[in-house]
């Protein structure tokens, strides 16, 4: 799902959704929760639909992958929480710990990308008031 063509998929099954204006990421991801996906792959989260990424990710489906800007790994997930803050007045710290098990960030380097960061999310702490994490890279 992409509201701008960039994602390039060498999958044999694949379904490719493009937001319209008569149709928001929203509406699709809740479309593509009725088809039952294997995988639900967003190509950059920007807006509201955070939270429903974030739920789809939490519905028992197998994976799924998005991009989302930020500043190093770790501030991805406070730019989730910034972006869900949008739509919910609850803080849904542990539903993006539930949904989210790795975090890949790149740097630009020359003219290509290097992966700079590889965190994985073992869940929150609300007591502490933190994700935990660990560093893979």
């Amino acid at each position: 799902m992409e509201d701008t063509r960039e994602l390039k998929c060498a999958a044999r099954n694949y379904l490719s959704l493009k937001v319209t204006e008569n149709c928001s990421m929203n509406d699709l991801l809740h479309d593509t929760l009725r088809a039952t996906p294997d995988r639900i792959v967003v190509g950059e989260v920007r807006g509201d639909e955070a939270l429903a990424l974030l739920d789809a990710w939490n519905t028992g489906h197998d994976g799924g992958c998005s991009t989302v800007h930020s500043s190093s790994a770790m501030l991805t997930l406070r730019r989730l929480e910034q972006l869900v803050s949008r739509v919910s007045v609850t803080p849904q710290q542990e539903t993006i710990a539930g949904a989210v098990d790795v975090i890949v960030y790149l740097r630009r380097k020359g003219t290509g990308r290097i992966v700079e960061e590889i965190l994985s999310i073992d869940g929150y702490d609300g007591e502490k008031g933190r994700y935990i994490t660990h560093e893979l890279k």
